[in-house]
């Protein structure tokens, strides 16, 4: 299909060995190029605790189209700031998250992840069954949006902007989060001193 339609081609799956649940399985996503052949394939790094899965590997991988920069993850794992990270020093462009969420958590998990969007500058296309599917841009502005409690309709379409924007974040991580706390101690501190000194 990639070659027929001259497409790149995220394939996400739930693998289970023959023994399962004994032993447990693996939700991956696999990428496919246009001339069919596979880009890398990406275990999840992060399984939500119920999970009957094993963790990947803990590296956000990348490949480059005339799309920009494009990186995958899994639902859960973009729930982890300094992991996500990995994509915003990489200039990961869009990242395109195949996900599962369930009406309790809808569309409260979703939105979370707009702020790794946000911090990283990339565009974001979230795909989630039973859930909240959205599509972001850098800014964490929403550009469509698709709620499976809410329709029948079972397809998202949308244009996302294929630059990144560069971002503090991106570059400098949670060093920047912490040398504002410490620059709000030094402030507080400063003005406790003078005012103990008056």
């Amino acid at each position: 299909m990639a070659r027929d339609k001259n497409i790149y081609f995220g394939l996400s799956l739930f693998v289970m060995p023959k023994n399962f649940p004994n032993t447990k399985g693996e939700a991956k996503i696999i990428w496919i190029d246009p001339e069919g052949n596979i880009i890398w394939e990406f275990n999840k790094a992060y399984p939500t605790p119920s999970d009957p899965i094993n963790p990947g590997e803990k590296k956000i991988k990348t490949f480059d189209t005339p799309y920009g920069r494009i990186a995958s993850v899994i639902c859960f794992d973009m729930d982890f700031p300094t992991f996500i990270n990995q994509a915003g020093k990489k200039n990961v462009d869009i990242m395109l998250v195949p996900a599962n969420d369930w009406k309790e958590i809808t569309p409260y998990h979703t939105n979370m992840s707009k702020l790794r969007a946000i911090e990283n500058g990339f565009s974001m296309v979230r795909g989630t069954g039973q859930g909240l599917s959205l599509a972001v841009d850098y800014n964490g502005k929403v550009l469509s949006q698709l709620n499976f409690y809410q329709t029948e309709e079972n397809i998202m379409i949308s244009d996302v902007p294929i630059k990144r924007a560069k971002t503090v974040y991106a570059s400098m991580g949670d060093w920047f989060p912490w040398i504002c706390i410490i620059g709000l101690f030094y402030i507080f501190g400063t003005a406790f001193y003078k005012k103990k000194i008056i």
